[in-house]
Formats: C-alpha cells, structure tokens, sequence
C-alpha cells in the first residue's frame, strides 16, 4: 500500500530546480573505476531462478521519522535475527520538530507481515532516548538499549518477542567527576548491543563533556556484561571493564559511534576503527570473560604531528606523501567458526603545509587536505588475511597487489566510469565518504555484505529543502561472496531501485517547487543508514535503509523520513536486481526480470568510421527499436528494425555522428540488448 501510495506522489511531484546538463558536468567529478582490483570471478554458469525467489518482498515502508540522522558514524545492530525467521527492527524516531520526543522507532515481522503501519511515529521507552540498538535475549526475548543522555543507558526488554509490556531499567556509567572534582556524571553514551543467549554485550562512552576522565581517558569506551534471568525477568550487570584495558597513555579519548560489537556462540567482538588511532579488534572466545587484542592496521598517523617520526616544527612539510588510513565508517560481524570479518571505508590524504595561526611553537602542527576524487572504497578483511602493515598499505592498488577487494562506486550505465558531484553537493551530515555505511552477514562460506554509495550520473541528484540546490543522492548495494570473503560475486545488486522513481536523465526538465508545510516526495530519494541482521535465516536476509525524500539531513526535524525493508533470498544477494541488468535495461518489475529474447550482440569494425555491422540472435520473431545514444543520454539515431528468429545481421549508418562513445540499444518487447560503441 505505502509503495503505490508513494508512485502517485512521485508522479505529481514538479521538478526541482532547473540546470542544463553543461551546467551539470560542472559540478561533477568523472572517475575511471579503479583497476585492476582483485580477483572477481564470474557468476557460476548455473543461473539461480528469477522471479519470486529472488526477492521474499517488495521495498516496504515500516516506519517513519523527522529525525533524519540515524547515527554519527557507525550503523550500530538495528535489527534483531531469530532462529524462526521473524525479526525486529528499531531506528530513532521523532515527531516534526519534536526533539524532546525523540525514542525508539520500533516494528516487528512475524514471518508473514509486520505489526504496525507504515507511518506510526511512536516509541518503545518513556523518556527521551536516542541512538537504540536491538538484539535477541534469553529464549524467545528481545532487549533494545539507548541512551538518554544524562544518567545512563535506557535498556527495554521483555521476555516475548513482538509483544507484551516491555520492562525498563537504567544502567549508569561509573561515577565521574570534572576538572574540578565537581559535577558528577553517570551519562553512558553512544551504545552498541549484542547478545549470546542470556549473556548481554554493551558498549557505550563515558560522559563526553571535556574534563570527565575514566582511567585516565575523556570519553572512555566501557564493556558491559550481563546476565538475564528469565525466571525473574531481571539483569545483572558486571562491573565495567574499559575496551582494549587502555591506559591514558594508549588512548586519550574515543570517538563516538566509531566502534561497533558483535557476537556469536562463545565469540564476541568490538572492533574500533577511526583515522587517527590503531585499528583494533577487543576479542573474547570465552562469551566475554577473557580478550584479547588484535591490532588490525598499526596507524602510522596518530595526529597530525604524526608525518614525521620526531616532532621538528622545523622541518619543510613533505606537502607531496600520500597517506592511506580508515576514513569514519566501519561494521563487524562473528561467522559460526568465531572468525571476525570487517569492513571500512577509505581515507586518502595528504598533508598541506604548517599552521601558521599558532604563534607558539610547541602548538604548531600540520594541518592536510582530503582528496575526494581518489581512492574512496570499501576495503573488507577477516581473520583468514594477514594484517595492514606500512604507511602505504591501504592503498588501493597495494590491497589489489596482494589479494584484497575493494569496492567502487557502482557503474550504472555500463560506461566503464562513474560521476559524482563536488565535496559541497553531498548530503550534510551523513559523514560517510563516496562509498560507505558497510553491513556484513555471514553464513558458513557466505560472506554478504550491503553498503550505500553515491549513484553514478545520471542517476545523481534532487532538489533539497531550500529549493536551490542539487544534492548527491545515494544508493544502497549489495554483494556476495561464497569462499569466505576471499573473492566477490561480480554481480552488485541495487536494492533500494525503484522502476518507477523518476531518475534524472535530461536536466533541462530539472525544476522545481515546494511547500514546506506539505510532505511531498521529490522526484528522487536518498537512501542512505543501511542495516542488515547479521545472520540470515531460513535462507534470507533482512535490510533495511533510511528513504529520505528531501536528503538534506541538516534541516532538522523538518522534513520526514522512512524506513525502509526488504527481505531477499540471501544467495540473490549479487544477482537479484544485478546493477548490470539495470544499465542493460532488463529489470522490468519489483519481483524480477524477464528471460531476454536478445543475447550475443557483436559490432563490426568497432571503432567505426561510416558503416556498422551489428549481429545479434534473437529467441522470436519481433519488431524492434535501434536506439544510438550519446555518454549524456541523448539519441543520436534510431530506427525500426525486423528481427527474425536466430541469428540476424544488421547494417547501420553512423556516417553523420561525430567521433565519440555511444552506446548501442536493440530492444523489443521481450528483450534488451546494449554495446558500447567507438566512431573514429
């Protein structure tokens, strides 16, 4: 219902502010995909079926939001996996304008359907919560924790998943003190959640106002372990023990939603991954009780002193080195055999000179740049591959160098290259880079792995709430691999398309208006804040996303929000909705694709100068269209063609286009076919 609702709107919609597509191209990076990368074998040859086994259901609205952002940095466990194939589902929630109502968005699927409409705006706790994350408790439970803000962490759980009265307790952080021995705080902040049975796993800061010291560090990441009862209905929680047993010397503060924690059998893992600290995993084998550290990627830029082995505000900043680290983003995830797998994105920079503001020498310090346009990825890892190791390791032709997969931006017009706007057209306040926000689920040999990226041109932009601008819009993703995580599926599906959004293909048709008292949906959406259980079950996987029709996040409680879910056939991951059968046109309707009636399509000499030869099989007897379009969309040729059953051979005269990439599209009822094409 919330889909056909949400096409009539997208139908009535204007478009947003008006731009040529010369204007376009001069806010837009082009960009080589990066090769080589690698290994990426093909599909197996035994095609899995199409159709309704590809997708259990169609993109669901479950929820919605005025609270647009859903996190800091990392996606922390947003959905709760059971063994009986029902999940549930929270993100933070927010009436318009409604900051001090702002809780726990919550739904539930029960193998069939969901519990509430796709509109409510409600939450589980009574008292202002933000950030909650979910996981399963005891044998049939469910327990939700989020933070208030001021005395602690707000945990919500109950004995029955789906339903019942949930029961509310606060788990307050350790007694910390100011600067001046005053004011004391028992705020926990930022929490990530995963459970093992009865055993809970919490990570949360320490109050993150400067001058409150827990061991010696401001803004301290705490480990919680507890035990539920389920005869009494209670938690017992252990006392705190701090994340890495890192000293002041080690660690002088955590970076909020920079870290993240899974679980499963006896394992349990935190993984902590930000630019200027030492990538490392807190692992326990023992359910929580012992851990020990690995360090994944021994950061060689602490700070930014950290150019040179010996600080000398003497020396010539070396303006020209280019240092690879962990940008912002990151996710963890524990297989059946304890293994942990992460993944995070890409960071590429460079250092740009002295600060010169600093009249005191001993506060000068370098100060770099960041370089958008190169090596924005995905980088993925698990304990089956050797650490990082060397200022140069993160490099993406050095990872591709030694076995590692990288992920790109996706090529959705099959152009061999993907555009993206300049740094100031991304949506505010996602923090991510060009590709991010990664989620892992792992079965056996299956590693899945969903993310969101900026969508290549000219599936690229909307209007935001001001009315003025273009925003970069985002997709979410998926991939798969099947021995481990060691080599990737080459198939990428495009979850979160939709065949009937109006994706921007002329822009002189780009207007807009608005109504800031009226929800309306813009021509295209972000999505954006992926989440996906990290376990699939009965064969499926569940994700869900933030569709946000007005993806300027930065405007506050003013426009709203959705979540979003689908559930997939996890094996379809990589293969149901291929952003290749995108580009080639194939993906006809929200349950799948059609069998192509065209295949085999070959062109003679390529490059061409005045004639083209083009041979082409086709399954039937049919009438199609010959279609020749330029890199910006526009038809330069086109013809009504006969095809008969087999193989066909098809002359064509380019005598009048100029020397340039087209792309070549024979297309009928049944069938689609597209080449890329050279003119000398």
């Amino acid at each position: 219902m919330m889909v056909s609702f949400t096409v009539a709107l997208f139908a009535q919609s204007a478009r947003p502010t008006a731009m040529t597509a010369q204007q376009a191209k001069n806010f837009m990076i082009t960009k080589p995909l990066s090769q080589p990368k690698a290994v990426t074998p093909l599909m197996p040859t035994v095609t899995p079926a199409r159709g309704t086994n590809g997708m259990i259901s169609s993109p669901l609205y479950i929820g919605s939001t005025f609270q647009e952002q859903q996190t800091n940095y990392n996606q922390h466990n947003k959905i709760a996996v059971f063994p009986d194939g029902t999940y549930s589902v929270v993100w933070m929630t927010a009436p318009r304008n409604g900051s001090a109502d702002r809780g726990t968005g919550y739904n539930y699927f029960n193998g069939t359907s969901w519990l509430y409409p796709h509109d409510h705006i409600q939450r589980i706790e009574n008292e202002r919560t933000g950030w909650p994350c979910i996981a399963p408790l005891g044998n049939n439970g469910e327990i939700v924790v989020a933070h208030n803000g001021s005395t602690g962490l707000v945990v919500s759980y109950r004995p029955q998943k789906g339903t019942g009265d949930w029961t509310y307790t606060t788990l307050q952080g350790p007694n910390v003190l100011d600067a001046n021995g005053e004011n004391p705080s028992t705020a926990l902040l930022w929490p990530d959640l995963a459970t093992t049975g009865n055993i809970i796993h919490v990570i949360a800061v320490t109050e993150s106002d400067d001058g409150y010291y827990y061991n010696g560090i401001n803004r301290c990441l705490l480990y919680y372990r507890g035990t539920y009862d389920e005869t009494s209905n209670t938690i017992t929680w252990e006392s705190p023990r701090v994340v890495f047993n890192a000293t002041a010397e080690e660690q002088d503060w955590f970076v909020q939603d920079h870290y993240n924690i899974a679980a499963n059998g006896n394992t349990v893992a935190i993984f902590y991954c930000y630019g200027y600290h030492d990538v490392r995993i807190w692992k326990s084998t023992d359910n929580g009780v012992n851990f020990s550290t690995i360090t994944l990627f021994d950061n060689p830029v602490k700070d930014d002193n950290d150019m040179f082995d010996v600080y000398d505000p003497s020396i010539v900043p070396d303006t020209t080195t280019i240092n690879y680290i962990p940008k912002d983003i990151s996710t963890v995830t524990v297989g059946d055999d304890g293994k942990v797998h992460v993944a995070f994105d890409l960071y590429r920079m460079k250092w740009a000179g002295w600060d010169e503001s600093s009249s005191t020498p001993g506060d000068t310090v370098m100060y770099h740049s960041y370089w958008p346009t190169w090596n924005y990825q995905l980088v993925y890892w698990n304990e089956d591959m050797p650490v990082f190791v060397g200022r140069q390791a993160l490099d993406v032709d050095t990872l591709a160098a030694h076995g590692y997969t990288t992920f790109d931006m996706v090529d959705l017009d099959g152009d061999d290259t993907v555009r993206f706007l300049l740094r100031d057209y991304w949506t505010n306040n996602i923090q991510g880079s060009i590709v991010s926000y990664p989620q892992i689920s792992v079965n056996g040999n299956n590693v899945y792995m969903v993310y969101t990226t900026m969508l290549d041109y000219p599936f690229v932009a909307s209007n935001t709430l001001s009315g003025s601008n273009i925003i970069q819009l985002r997709g979410i993703f998926g991939v798969r691999s099947t021995d481990g995580g060691h080599t990737w599926d080459n198939g990428t599906s495009w979850l979160s398309y939709g065949k009937d959004v109006y994706y921007i293909d002329n822009w002189s048709d780009y207007t807009e208006s608005f109504d800031p008292d009226v929800l309306e949906f813009a021509a295209d959406y972000d999505a954006i804040f992926p989440a996906m259980g990290k376990k699939a079950t009965n064969g499926k996987l569940m994700i869900d996303w933030m569709t946000d029709p007005f993806p300027d996040i930065a405007s506050g409680f003013n426009s709203q929000a959705f979540v979003t879910s689908k559930i997939i056939t996890a094996d379809s991951l990589g293969i149901y909705n291929n952003t290749n059968e995108i580009h080639q046109g194939l993906w006809i309707d929200p349950t799948g694709i059609a069998d192509n009636t065209l295949q085999g399509m070959k062109l003679y000499p390529n490059p061409a100068t005045d004639n083209l030869s083009v041979a082409i099989s086709s399954n039937e007897h049919a009438n199609a269209d010959l279609t020749i379009v330029n890199l910006m969309g526009q038809v330069m040729y086109s013809d009504n063609v006969a095809l008969n059953e087999g193989n066909n051979l098809l002359n064509v005269n380019i005598s009048n286009l100029t020397p340039g990439v087209y792309m070549i599209n024979i297309r009928t009822n049944k069938g689609t076919s597209t080449q890329k094409l050279i003119v000398k």
